[in-house]
């Protein structure tokens, strides 16, 4: 499993950066886009800088429908091309106005989206999270934590053990729940990213637009 950070307010100065965040997911045979950050444009960039293939994305799975997580999928989109599209059912209004450009596919209850993939369901009428099944412990990926880190903790782990989550941790302050992570990525809206890289200097990871962990 491969996990790259397209899209992030920090990064390679060669890349394009904005509030905002996106990764590509490599795993299982196939290829998720993570959100699409808050600029197409930006995005597009990054993924040709990085030498990304879009045609060979197989799905755009959206956390929320906040503009820095999904302001960039019309340039996405006409770049890639049709493809299946997984969002929460209250980002609809937003992302309604594509239905002809993507197979759209309104979430609201925890499942498996593809095969080793799955959702979280959408929390507290907001956002969903990303569960990728791995040996040894699977990953989590969150775009903001509005539901907040330790609930999503919680729900992903009906999945199974969790050993690894990445992505913003908006407003989480209980930095206790994630000492029994193998890995920890503390990505764009992260309020206390450095407390977290000091406080587990072994398992946490600095995360940024470029930045690419194998796992």
């Amino acid at each position: 499993m491969q996990i790259t950070v397209l899209y992030d307010n920090e990064g390679d100065v060669a890349l394009k950066l904005g509030w905002g965040f996106s990764c590509l997911v490599d795993a299982h045979g196939k290829r998720i886009l993570f959100d699409t950050g808050d600029n197409g444009d930006a995005l597009v960039f990054n993924m040709e800088k990085l030498s990304v293939d879009i045609p060979s994305i197989d799905a755009l799975f959206v956390s929320h429908g906040h503009r820095d997580h999904c302001g960039g999928i019309k340039k996405f989109l006409e770049k890639r091309g049709r493809l299946p599209v997984f969002a929460p059912a209250s980002a609809r209004p937003g992302l309604q106005p594509f239905q002809g450009q993507a197979d759209l596919n309104w979430i609201t209850d925890s499942a498996e989206i593809l095969p080793g993939f799955y959702t979280t369901g959408e929390m507290k009428g907001i956002e969903q999270s990303l569960v990728v099944q791995r040996e040894g412990g699977n990953a989590v990926i969150c775009g903001c934590a509005h539901p907040g880190v330790d609930n999503i903790l919680r729900k992903a782990g009906e999945y199974g053990k969790v050993s690894m989550i990445a992505g913003g941790f908006h407003g989480f302050d209980k930095l206790e729940m994630l000492k029994d992570l193998e890995i920890i990525m503390p990505c764009h809206c992260t309020a206390h990213k450095q407390k977290i890289l000091d406080m587990y200097p072994d398992t946490a990871r600095s995360c940024s637009s470029g930045t690419t962990i194998e796992l």
